[in-house]
């Protein structure tokens, strides 16, 4: 028997046979675009930036231990960085409202941030120090006597130095300061006896203001741990941050950085 098979039939056979040959070349060629913790270009990074070394402005460019880091991880993550300044005391609420990704801020990891947002694995150990001016160092040779002290002492609000002042030092006067440059001025001033702050930021202050006749007192106050904070929910940034940590402290990059701007360190 013979089939008769129209024109129009093979015309209609053809351009699906063409078709499905297009859309099996596309889907081979197709290359997923690489996906980043974040499925945005840009890692926003929360930043205070008056706290030199830690993270700082040099003229328009920030600068400093935080800075560097940031760029490195953002490079890490296949992303750019973009820096948002932050007051101090609004750096989880921007955290938690979304308008930053990550704070790196020279962060010390407590109790009461836990309960709010998630730490990565610290890169950094130090804590808490005391500004002093040189005629007044041997006032205070031992943690007790400055525990003990019943002098004027200032700190950063809402730092981690400012809530150790506020909790332990009990009998002293207590000041807090914008930032730690008003600090060491009001202590250069003689308005205050001891400037409370982390000990990466009190090496600088006494470097920078030595001529000014300020020194650091040689011991910590505390021992603390610093780290990134990120939202609870963020997982995938907080296991990349914790994968490029650990690459740096193997490799020695993150030693280097931190010798390179804490030379002088405890």
């Amino acid at each position: 028997m013979k089939i008769f098979i129209s024109k129009a039939a093979i015309s209609t056979f053809c351009l699906l046979a063409l078709c499905i040959c297009l859309g099996c070349a596309a889907q081979t060629s197709y290359q997923q675009p690489k996906e980043t913790p974040l499925a945005q270009p840009f890692l926003r990074v929360g930043v205070c930036a008056n706290a030199p070394p830690v993270i700082f402005k040099q003229g328009a460019s920030y600068a400093g231990i935080e800075a560097e880091l940031a760029k490195e991880l953002a490079s890490h993550l296949g992303m750019q960085v973009r820096f948002i300044d932050c007051a101090w005391d609004n750096l989880i609420t921007d955290l938690l409202d979304g308008r930053i990704d990550i704070i790196m801020s020279g962060m010390t990891i407590t109790k009461q941030r836990s309960v709010r947002i998630a730490f990565t694995d610290p890169y950094m150990q130090a804590g808490q120090m005391c500004l002093v001016r040189n005629e007044d160092k041997s006032r205070f040779p031992t943690t007790g006597t400055v525990q003990f002290t019943t002098v004027r002492v200032g700190a950063e609000e809402g730092t981690t130095g400012d809530f150790l002042v506020q909790r332990n030092l009990t009998l002293a006067k207590k000041e807090s300061f914008s930032s730690p440059e008003k600090g060491v001025k009001a202590l250069i001033d003689g308005k205050i006896a001891l400037f409370v702050n982390d000990a990466p930021v009190i090496w600088w202050l006494a470097a920078t203001y030595e001529a000014k006749g300020i020194t650091t007192l040689p011991f910590y106050l505390t021992q603390e741990d610093i780290a990134w904070g990120v939202r609870k929910d963020n997982t995938m940034l907080i296991d990349s941050a914790n994968s490029f940590i650990a690459v740096w402290k193997q490799n020695g990059r993150l030693r280097e950085l931190l010798n390179r701007w804490l030379p002088n360190a405890l």
